[in-house]
């Protein structure tokens, strides 16, 4: 929307479209192996293809307060380089969260310097205000923890495959720290992106997939496909760290749509990622991860404080939810297409539910002589203490919210239902080409 130095660019101007009908060369991406390059060029295409096709419904929101309808055809010069592309990093072509608007969109200020908040800057934003920027650093700098997480489960698998509970809850408790981390980086975000200033750029990350409203036709792509397609926006959600603590700690979701929504959300994730989330559900199954954990009353603690700091991260979500987006706008849609009002809290209601379970475990473990040491103690007393009310709280905020006749198709029948769920397999990569 503005240049570095504040004037407007061509989506400012409104003139990004016709530039792009009018100048933009058809690209050959089809002989370029280089998966830097390759990465690169996705980043870019799938970028410019979001702000083509989003341009009119930004402009309309700046005019009239409500997001107006997006372009239904992505042109040739753009849709047949990034349906290459895609098809060579076995991504969907598309802007997504890890490939091009948060993960592979950063570099180090000073290289000499390790990767840390303060270090990353951003390389493409579509507003170019420091809001933006704010909010890409954040998801970024979260991620540079994630290996605290990959090596704790790691410990902590091998540990409950020799039911070793000591070296488990030590494991757990590394896990902890680094869901910690994780979490403080998270709350930056309150100081780098002012909520007033969140849908200045909100419009460029919403998709296809679950939103009729600004694609009421589905999105053709020019030269590719003469039938529409639909794919989800780019969100925080197709982050790998939370799905993959979910599948270490065996946390399942109730059997509803909105649970549906989370597994098709996973599959926009790097082919590496998917892996891995694949594996760490197998591997904690097969060796019990919570059954060990759930055997000794220390190790249930440890288990319960992972939870909680699930819970916390997940609440801090909705809460986000509802400063940054519910205060502003009125728009049923989440940028990833799923229902605004009960989606994050069908996976947070579930995380509490399952701290309950662990709750009660450990008052029986203790019960039957099974010490704690007094920090632990006060830990699990601590957390324990309002978990139901908490839980009744989220239900009656969803309740309350269906009452605003702009929350139409919320699912919300889905939402209170909580029949347990178990993860399908996972889906091929074309699964949510068309709908």
């Amino acid at each position: 929307m503005q240049k570095p130095d504040g004037s407007p660019g061509l989506m400012g101007l409104k003139e990004l479209g016709r530039t792009v009908n009018e100048e933009l060369p058809l690209m050959d991406v089809s002989n370029i192996t280089d998966p830097v390059l390759l990465t690169a060029l996705f980043r870019e295409y799938s970028f410019c293809a979001s702000s083509y096709l989003l341009e009119p419904a930004h402009h309309t929101l700046l005019e009239t307060g409500d997001y107006g309808v997006a372009r239904p055809v992505l042109p040739a010069a753009l849709a047949i380089p990034l349906e290459i592309l895609g098809k060579k990093l076995d991504y969907f072509p598309f802007l997504d969260y890890a490939q091009a608007y948060s993960l592979n969109n950063w570099y180090l200020e000073d290289p000499n310097l390790p990767v840390s908040f303060d270090n990353i800057l951003p390389i493409r934003l579509f507003n170019g205000c420091m809001d933006e920027h704010g909010f890409i650093v954040t998801h970024s700098s979260m991620v540079a923890h994630s290996h605290k997480l990959v090596k704790a489960a790691q410990e902590g698998i091998l540990a409950a495959s020799e039911q070793d509970t000591y070296v488990l809850t030590r494991a757990l408790r590394d896990y902890s720290k680094g869901l910690e981390a994780i979490y403080d980086v998270f709350r930056e975000m309150w100081r780098v992106c002012n909520p007033k200033s969140y849908l200045s750029f909100r419009t460029f990350i919403m998709g296809p997939l679950g939103n009729s409203e600004m694609f009421p036709e589905g999105l053709i792509y020019e030269g590719v496909d003469p039938e529409p397609r639909y794919y989800r926006g780019e969100t925080g959600a197709q982050d790998s760290m939370i799905p993959a603590t979910d599948n270490f700690l065996e946390l399942h979701y109730p059997k509803n749509k909105l649970t549906e929504y989370l597994e098709d959300l996973r599959d926009y994730r790097p082919k590496d990622h998917r892996a891995y989330l694949e594996w760490i559900q197998k591997a904690s199954a097969q060796v019990g991860i919570k059954k060990t954990a759930l055997s000794t009353s220390r190790s249930a603690v440890a288990l319960l404080e992972n939870l909680h700091l699930v819970a916390k991260f997940r609440a801090q979500h909705w809460t986000m939810t509802k400063q940054y987006i519910l205060n502003h706008t009125k728009f049923p849609r989440a940028t990833g297409g799923t229902p605004i009002t009960t989606w994050l809290p069908n996976q947070l209601g579930a995380t509490l539910e399952y701290m309950c379970d662990v709750y009660e475990v450990i008052e029986k473990l203790t019960a039957a002589g099974d010490h704690l040491t007094p920090s632990e103690e006060e830990s699990y007393l601590s957390i324990g203490a309002g978990l139901h009310k908490h839980i009744q709280k989220i239900k009656d905020e969803v309740t309350k919210l269906q009452d605003e006749p702009d929350f139409d198709n919320q699912d919300v029948d889905e939402f209170h239902n909580t029949q347990n769920y178990q993860a399908p397999a996972p889906k091929s990569r074309l699964s949510a080409t068309n709908a």
